[in-house]
């Protein structure tokens, strides 16, 4: 998905056209191709369809108005990286849910009704081979800039669907393998991962990284490395 800045003649373009889809985020104008969904209304799908629901509900019906002020607090502290690398502004709601959908998929609780009292936490930056036979992707632990990893850290993971080993960029679609909680000290001990699609050698895979502290539930920005299949 791409970002688009408009002109004088252009100033706003909506709806669907030549396969790709033009709306307006956050961030501005936005352009998309038509995407190529992966199995809707899998297991994992309906799980985060689920979280974003109940932690939506939640943020009215549960929250204290303390709690929501300290999550407005915290998102007017901490701008989140556009398509650009600029900061920009999310509301307190946004925060409140990027920081729990994870946990919440995978435990049906909230995990952190206060805002974090610490800074997000730095790009989980990785590296991951992938070997075709078994299809499976070793990635190694800890990341590169949390070496040493500290204690209570959360490493969630996605995976991306296989293309052509000449392909530098990939946006999805993304599925979620797995989490890692390895506990303190961490081990350098491969992590090693049984992609959820099929790859032969020559093509290429993505894999997509969020680091949170599972103290304050401080999350990272996803980092994104990739690896030619052997």
């Amino acid at each position: 998905m791409a970002v688009i800045k408009t002109g004088p003649i252009v100033t706003d373009i909506r709806g669907k056209a030549g396969g790709m889809v033009y709306s307006r985020g956050q961030g501005g104008a936005i352009v998309y191709a038509l995407p190529d969904w992966d199995q809707p209304n899998t297991q994992d799908q309906l799980a985060a369809r689920d979280a974003i629901t109940n932690l939506s509900a939640a943020w009215s019906a549960t929250l204290t108005e303390a709690q929501r002020n300290s999550w407005r607090k915290y998102a007017h502290q901490h701008p989140l990286p556009d398509r650009w690398g600029q900061p920009r502004l999310v509301n307190g709601y946004c925060y409140f849910v990027r920081v729990n959908a994870r946990w919440y998929r995978d435990a049906s609780a909230i995990q952190w009704a206060s805002a974090p009292d610490v800074a997000p936490l730095h790009l989980p930056l990785h590296s991951v081979t992938a070997l075709a036979a078994g299809d499976a992707v070793t990635l190694a632990l800890p990341p590169l800039n949390y070496n040493p990893a500290p204690p209570g850290l959360i490493l969630w993971h996605q995976a991306g669907k296989p293309v052509a080993g000449g392909v530098n960029y990939f946006n999805g679609p993304w599925r979620y393998t797995e989490k890692n909680t390895n506990a303190p000290p961490w081990s350098s001990t491969p992590w090693i991962i049984t992609w959820p699609w099929p790859f032969d050698a020559g093509q290429r895979i993505f894999s997509r990284l969020v680091a949170q502290d599972l103290t304050s539930g401080a999350l990272s920005s996803p980092a994104t490395t990739s690896a030619t299949a052997s």
